[in-house]
Protein backbone atom coordinates (compact mmCIF):
# COMPACT_ATOMS: atom_id res chain seq x y z
CA UNK A 1 0.00 0.00 0.00
CA UNK A 2 1.32 3.43 -0.93
CA UNK A 3 1.39 6.54 1.47
CA UNK A 4 0.76 9.96 0.61
CA UNK A 5 2.42 12.66 1.60
CA UNK A 6 0.92 14.43 4.80
CA UNK A 7 -0.86 17.81 3.56
CA UNK A 8 0.47 20.91 4.66
CA UNK A 9 -1.11 21.99 7.95
CA UNK A 10 -1.43 25.90 6.57
CA UNK A 11 -0.92 27.10 3.36
CA UNK A 12 -0.12 30.62 2.83
CA UNK A 13 -2.82 32.22 0.03
CA UNK A 14 -1.53 33.85 -3.14
CA UNK A 15 -1.57 37.66 -2.39
CA UNK A 16 -1.70 40.08 -5.13
CA UNK A 17 2.58 40.52 -4.80
CA UNK A 18 2.77 36.76 -5.59
CA UNK A 19 1.32 37.38 -9.20
CA UNK A 20 2.69 38.03 -12.46
CA UNK A 21 1.72 39.51 -15.55
CA UNK A 22 -0.97 37.97 -18.16
CA UNK A 23 0.95 35.73 -20.27
CA UNK A 24 0.81 36.54 -24.47
CA UNK A 25 -1.47 34.15 -26.62
CA UNK A 26 0.48 31.33 -27.12
CA UNK A 27 2.55 31.55 -24.47
CA UNK A 28 3.37 29.39 -21.27
CA UNK A 29 2.35 30.05 -17.48
CA UNK A 30 5.11 29.73 -15.31
CA UNK A 31 3.58 28.42 -12.36
CA UNK A 32 6.42 27.16 -9.86
CA UNK A 33 4.96 27.94 -6.99
CA UNK A 34 3.98 25.00 -4.62
CA UNK A 35 0.53 26.75 -3.54
CA UNK A 36 -0.91 25.66 -7.29
CA UNK A 37 -0.40 22.35 -6.39
CA UNK A 38 -3.75 20.42 -4.43
CA UNK A 39 -3.15 17.76 -1.95
CA UNK A 40 -6.34 16.10 -3.13
CA UNK A 41 -8.49 13.81 -5.27
CA UNK A 42 -8.16 16.34 -7.84
CA UNK A 43 -11.37 18.95 -8.06
CA UNK A 44 -12.93 19.02 -11.57
CA UNK A 45 -11.02 21.55 -13.94
CA UNK A 46 -13.18 24.68 -14.35
CA UNK A 47 -12.47 24.43 -18.02
CA UNK A 48 -12.52 20.80 -18.74
CA UNK A 49 -14.60 19.22 -15.91
CA UNK A 50 -11.50 16.29 -15.54
CA UNK A 51 -9.95 16.13 -12.10
CA UNK A 52 -7.27 18.44 -11.56
CA UNK A 53 -4.55 18.96 -9.28
CA UNK A 54 -3.09 22.30 -9.99
CA UNK A 55 -5.14 25.38 -9.20
CA UNK A 56 -4.48 29.12 -10.27
CA UNK A 57 -4.04 31.95 -7.81
CA UNK A 58 -7.72 32.68 -7.97
CA UNK A 59 -8.08 29.40 -6.37
CA UNK A 60 -9.85 27.74 -9.37
CA UNK A 61 -8.74 24.36 -9.94
CA UNK A 62 -7.17 24.36 -13.46
CA UNK A 63 -4.83 22.25 -15.38
CA UNK A 64 -2.09 24.07 -16.68
CA UNK A 65 -2.67 23.30 -20.13
CA UNK A 66 -6.29 24.38 -19.82
CA UNK A 67 -5.73 27.70 -18.69
CA UNK A 68 -2.78 28.15 -21.35
CA UNK A 69 -5.14 27.23 -23.87
CA UNK A 70 -7.85 29.34 -22.25
CA UNK A 71 -5.86 32.07 -22.32
CA UNK A 72 -4.62 31.89 -26.36
CA UNK A 73 -8.48 31.21 -27.20
CA UNK A 74 -9.40 34.26 -25.40
CA UNK A 75 -7.17 37.20 -25.53
CA UNK A 76 -9.02 40.09 -25.08
CA UNK A 77 -10.83 38.57 -21.10
CA UNK A 78 -7.22 37.17 -20.78
CA UNK A 79 -6.49 41.07 -19.83
CA UNK A 80 -9.14 40.90 -17.01
CA UNK A 81 -6.08 38.55 -15.07
CA UNK A 82 -8.30 34.64 -14.45
CA UNK A 83 -5.06 32.93 -15.31
CA UNK A 84 -1.57 34.55 -14.71
CA UNK A 85 2.04 33.60 -14.20
CA UNK A 86 3.94 33.54 -10.51
CA UNK A 87 5.86 36.70 -10.15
Amino acid sequence: MTTRPAQPAARRPFAEKDCGDVPPPGALLVWRDGRHYLHDDGAPCVLCRKPAHLHSHAGEPVHKICAETWLTAHPAEALRGRFVSDA
